[in-house]
């Protein structure tokens, strides 16, 4: 495959990445791995194809930074989403990013 098809092939991957990242659900996420795990192989392709990499490759990897940019941005926004559902988002002493277990609510109803 040519650099210039296999950058296509790799864009049209990270589109459909995301796509299902748009609409998340837990198979359209191990299928979001799938896609991108193929985009890097093919990344990696066109980079051990260099030398044959021509203007239009080049280009279509500068898409694709966008592209990924895009889907790192989605990826982000979904964790931030699901930890704030799970809890309160925070440093903790060491520093890292992490969720604290939401708070217990009890509700009383009365007739």
């Amino acid at each position: 495959m040519t650099p210039e098809a296999l950058a296509q092939a790799a864009r049209g991957n990270v589109s459909r990445a995301s796509e299902l990242l748009e609409q998340p659900s837990v198979k359209g996420l191990e299928r979001t791995g799938a896609e991108l795990a193929e985009a890097a192989v093919r990344i990696g392709q066109i980079q051990n194809q260099a030398a044959a990499a021509g203007v239009v490759a080049r280009q279509a990897l500068t898409e694709l930074r966008n592209d990924l940019g895009r889907v790192r941005l989605l990826l982000v926004h979904a964790w931030e989403f699901r930890a704030r559902r799970s809890g309160q988002v925070g440093y903790n002493e060491k520093g890292v990013l992490s969720a604290e277990p939401a708070a217990k609510v009890h509700w009383v109803f009365e007739a």
